[in-house]
């Protein structure tokens, strides 16, 4: 039985205990999503939403800001195994927006008291984040340089900053890392996943279009030479539209549209949480979202560019189907 199955199949018990686990992850209760998932697991040792729920939650303190970056990685990599296929890029990018917003939370933190010690602590942080991107599996290769990225332009910014706390990070890469941006240490830890995330990315794309191209060109064969009556081709022609709408869905989770909603999402959340007052902190949430917005519409660009001839399949597919009906 997949997991799929068994976690809908899932006793009352431990559906009322997922509820109780999401309800708890929603309040940034890390202590009972912990608790509640490890209850769960002890009746269902692989149940899938206790797996990632523990991904995204599992080994952080949410009053302490503590961080097991170990118990992240390896919860995430058991959460990966247990969804469907289909899924598990869409997961792993849900998955690193948590954990990334809990190393966002522990940078806010540290900057608010700069110090040496809190330089050495930040360093610590980026490292944390670093592996997160080297080791939870499945994220693509547009996140993987959109994340690269972001953290070059943080440290651009706290260079050209004025206040103690937002010259913190570049305190930290100027005195810990050996004057190297995080950014650019980032870049050499993820180039050799980066060039294997796009080669495999862009030869799963272009074999999911050469496959819906074989089976349109015999469909249209059917059609053409009327091989089948109508009331046995229109099923096939229907059977067909759905398997391209999972293309498209799944070239769309390859492309990481998901994630970046969400990164917006957020970024506009936190800053119409900023007081006032705040305007270094202000600025750099709007200079962020601009910077998403931008790498948005550069993604949505691109998708739209890979799913063309897989639209032109489509909509060839509902004009045979209404000459049909």
């Amino acid at each position: 039985m997949d997991s799929e199955t068994r976690d809908i199949e899932q006793p009352a018990h431990v559906a009322e205990l997922l509820a109780q686990a999401q309800a708890a992850y929603e309040n940034d209760d890390s202590q009972s999503v912990a608790n509640l998932c490890r209850e769960v697991l002890a009746a269902d040792p692989d149940n899938s939403q206790a797996w990632l729920l523990l991904a995204k939650f599992g080994g952080w303190d949410s009053k302490l800001y503590g961080f097991d970056v170990g118990f992240a990685i390896d919860a995430a990599k058991h959460a990966l195994q247990l969804v469907p296929e289909t899924t598990r890029y869409d997961a792993a990018a849900e998955i690193y927006t948590a954990r990334k917003r809990q190393i966002g939370k522990i940078l806010e933190s540290e900057m608010m008291m700069p110090s040496y010690t809190a330089a050495k602590q930040l360093h610590g942080t980026m490292a944390e984040w670093q592996r997160l991107l080297v080791e939870i599996p499945f994220l693509t290769a547009n996140l993987l340089e959109s994340e690269v990225e972001l953290v070059d332009n943080l440290c651009k910014r706290s260079k050209l900053g004025m206040m103690p706390a937002e010259r913190l990070v570049y305190t930290a890469y100027a005195s810990l890392n050996k004057k190297e941006s995080y950014g650019e240490t980032f870049r050499k830890a993820l180039a050799g996943r980066l060039s294997k995330e796009q080669e495999e990315q862009g030869a799963r794309i272009e074999q999911m279009i050469e496959l819906a191209g074989e089976r349109n060109a015999e469909l249209e064969k059917l059609a053409s030479e009327a091989m089948l009556p109508p009331a046995e081709l229109k099923p096939l022609l229907e059977a067909e539209l759905e398997n391209l709408d999972r293309d498209i869905a799944t070239i769309a989770d390859l492309s990481n549209k998901t994630l970046y909603d969400q990164q917006l999402e957020e970024l506009e959340r936190q800053l119409a949480t900023v007081k006032p007052y705040k305007i270094f902190r202000r600025q750099e949430l709007t200079g962020r979202i601009a910077e998403t917005k931008e790498k948005m519409a550069q993604v949505d660009a691109d998708f739209e560019a890979r799913v063309a001839p897989l639209h032109s399949y489509e909509q060839a597919l509902r004009a045979r189907i209404s000459g049909l009906s």
